[in-house]
C-alpha cells in the first residue's frame, strides 16, 4: 500500500516539520505517521484532547483520518495524506511531559527495572 501525499501536504510537511526537504523522508514520515500515529480511538489524556479539538477546530476534517505522529497532526483520506496541521502551542508543555515520562518508562525496560505500574 502507498499513501499519496497532496502537493498542499508536501508544502505543509516542508513548512512544519523539521528535516523535510527529501521526498522519500516525507513518504517515510508520512507512511509512519499513517501506520503508527495515534488515532483518536487510541488516544488518552492530552493526546486525545489535541485530536478532538484539531476535530473541533476544522469541520472540514469530520469523516478524515486524524493521526497524531511526532507532535503534529497528520489528515488522512483514503490513503491520501491532505495536510498537516500546526503544532498548538497550549498542548505542546503536556505532551512533551508525557513524552519524557514514557522514554523514562522505555529506559526502565531496557535496564530491566520494569515495574508494572510505570506504564
Amino acid at each position: 500500500m502507498q499513501i499519496v501525499i497532496s502537493a498542499h501536504a508536501r508544502e505543509r510537511m516542508k513548512e512544519r516539520l523539521n528535516g523535510m526537504k527529501s521526498q522519500d523522508r516525507r513518504q517515510r514520515v508520512a507512511w509512519d505517521a499513517y501506520m503508527t500515529g495515534i488515532r483518536y480511538e487510541e488516544a488518552t489524556g492530552i493526546d486525545k484532547k489535541c485530536l478532538l479539538s484539531a476535530r473541533a477546530d476544522m469541520a472540514e476534517n469530520e469523516g478524515k483520518d486524524l493521526a497524531l505522529y511526532m507532535d503534529s497532526i497528520f489528515v488522512f483520506a483514503n490513503h491520501i495524506l491532505v495536510t498537516v496541521l500546526p503544532r498548538k502551542k497550549y498542548f505542546e508543555r503536556s505532551m512533551r511531559g508525557k513524552r519524557a515520562k514514557r522514554n523514562r518508562a522505555i529506559d526502565r525496560v531496557e535496564r530491566h527495572e520494569f515495574r508494572p505500574d510505570d506504564m
